[in-house]
């Protein structure tokens, strides 16, 4: 009888856990939000000297100098842990105080949850555990277009060196060498303007730049919604 009991118990237990939401990551989600939102930028708080007294590693080359200036500096205001929604970091972004780089987020954008529920649970420094970045990949890695309809949505691929493989494309910075051939939207649809060839980086964490390469033999779509798109969320 006990033996059973126990087996139940541990059988709930796992229940449990699996059914419990993953934990936010510095290193794996906070870090790239920053990065996709221009935060850490040579433009922005990326620059050597930083911006209005704010300083970000550029592109996050830094993390752990970073998560001592979120959580630290200035007596620890733009970080909140008690109140996720009276953090500095938030209010800025989302515009609801004066902020130099513009609102960058809206409060029901993805990204605006991602930053606001690391908060909520205590801004954990991840440094130490989280598995690091063996490589990047997306998908596909080339693309011929003879119809603009067939334009692929880009996903990228992170392998970490624990043997993990996460999609990252929500997370993933998108950038395209000729804009005049083709343009892609912050979730990685790809639209075709012309007939050409350009590259679409994608950027996740300080690792790597990976290129899909799109040569179109296809004219611009009548319905290229994406085209008038910032890149940016």
């Amino acid at each position: 009888m006990f033996r059973a009991l126990s087996v139940l118990a541990t059988l709930w237990a796992a229940t449990v856990r699996a059914e419990e939401p993953a934990r936010v990551s510095f290193q794996h989600d906070v870090v790239p939000v920053l990065t996709k939102m221009g935060c850490n930028s040579g433009a922005c708080h990326g620059t050597p000297s930083g911006k209005n007294g704010f300083r970000l590693s550029l592109r996050g080359y830094d993390p752990e100098r970073d998560i001592q200036t979120l959580t630290r500096d200035v007596q620890g205001r733009r970080i909140n842990r008690a109140q996720p929604d009276a953090s500095l970091i938030l209010l800025k972004a989302t515009g609801q105080v004066p902020h130099e780089g513009g609102r960058r987020l809206t409060p029901i954008h993805p990204l605006f949850a991602l930053l606001r529920q690391w908060i909520g649970e205590g801004a954990v420094d991840d440094m130490g555990t989280a598995s690091k970045l063996a490589r990047l990949e997306v998908r596909p890695e080339r693309v011929l277009l003879r119809e603009a309809a067939a334009a692929p949505h880009l996903r990228v691929l992170a392998h970490y060196q624990d043997g993990t493989i996460r999609d990252v494309t929500h997370l993933a910075r998108f950038s395209v060498n000729d804009e005049a051939v083709a343009q892609v939207s912050a979730e990685g649809q790809v639209e075709v303007r012309r007939k050409g060839e350009a590259a679409v980086a994608a950027e996740y964490l300080a690792g790597p730049i990976r290129r899909s390469t799109i040569t179109s033999t296809a004219t611009r779509s009548p319905n290229c919604a994406y085209c008038t798109l910032s890149r940016h969320p």
